[in-house]
């Protein structure tokens, strides 16, 4: 919903240029809350990236997909998680109560911890997706307590899926 309306509403431009105005009309104010705020806009210039479109974002957003595929998306495309970090969560970095995820991000020495607050759509798939992640674990008789967030049934065991296997699985949802 919100990529939605940004797109019908506002450029990247336009959003540049209004906190441009706002930010200029707040020092005329005298009102210095906003030196502190950086505001971050997408860019990329890495030439072999090859990132969705809006739409196609759009499409992925609003499709009916399978708990698995929807929670990927989710986490991808609302919550902005990279491959790595989608692998990485476990099931105790949900914290359902205080909504939001512990994401274990990257820099030196393991990577960096971050909080990531739930993205409206979040909450449902996640609990799709934890309903058939139980059945997996019923299956093979595993224990699922802190096991990894995204895991497949291999021979009586729950494995995680690797980044390798996210790059394989967004590029066929995308086709």
């Amino acid at each position: 919903q919100t990529l939605e309306w940004m797109r019908e509403h506002y450029s990247v431009a336009t959003q540049r240029n209004y906190f441009f105005y706002i930010r200029e009309l707040m020092k005329k104010s005298d009102n210095h809350a906003y030196d502190d705020i950086r505001v971050v806009y997408p860019t990329d210039i890495r030439p072999n990236v090859d990132w969705l479109t809006l739409d196609e974002s759009l499409t992925l957003l609003r499709a009916e997909l399978p708990p698995l595929e929807r929670i990927i998306v989710v986490l991808g495309l609302c919550h902005g998680l990279r491959r790595i970090e989608m692998t990485n969560l476990r099931v105790s970095d949900i914290h359902v109560e205080g909504q939001f995820i512990t994401v274990l991000g990257k820099g030196y020495g393991g990577g960096k911890f971050r909080s990531v607050h739930f993205h409206p759509i979040f909450h449902t798939a996640f609990l799709r997706w934890m309903e058939t992640r139980s059945v997996l674990a019923q299956q093979c008789r595993d224990d699922i307590s802190d096991n990894a967030l995204l895991v497949y049934n291999k021979g009586a065991k729950l494995r995680g899926y690797s980044p390798e296997y996210l790059t394989k699985f967004v590029k066929k949802l995308s086709a």
